[in-house]
């Protein structure tokens, strides 16, 4: 199964200075917002927001974009390394 893994093990709520900002914007997206609230690594099906992702602004998107830009091009995951 392929899938998109929440890599980081920092909660954002601890991590965000505007959580409850952030959190309030992506409120009416509930894949995404669940993506968002997860503690440590968690494993999400691939194309489980796909339509979710599609009506985001286009400013977020591209912030998304920027960011995937700052990876390490070696990082790699899979399910057996993660939670959820």
């Amino acid at each position: 199964m392929e899938a998109l893994v929440k890599a980081g093990p920092e909660d954002a709520v601890d991590t965000l200075a505007n959580w409850e900002e952030v959190e309030a914007a992506f409120r009416p997206f509930p894949c995404v917002h669940s993506m968002l609230s997860a503690r440590g690594p968690v494993v999400f099906a691939l194309d489980a927001c796909s339509h979710e992702l599609d009506e985001l602004p286009t400013e977020t998107t591209d912030a998304i974009e920027a960011q995937k830009l700052l990876r390490h091009p070696h990082l790699v995951l899979n399910e057996s390394e993660c939670h959820g």
